[in-house]
């Protein structure tokens, strides 16, 4: 897919909903990882970002 094409961009930390977004056609643009202060130490998170070209199911 060219980077052009993409339409729809969405993020997610969810392993799982990463593999059901990619069975549908989604593809994956980036991966980074990010603190995630949330208690008394600093959570190390993966995030995933995926796009497609259509906006519909």
């Amino acid at each position: 897919m060219e980077l052009h094409k993409i339409k729809q961009v969405t993020e997610t930390h969810d392993v799982e909903t990463v593999n059901k977004m990619l069975k549908k056609g989604w593809v994956l643009l980036e991966v980074y990882k990010a603190d995630n202060y949330g208690g008394p130490y600093p959570l190390e998170r993966a995030y995933y970002v995926l796009g497609r070209e259509e906006s519909s199911d």
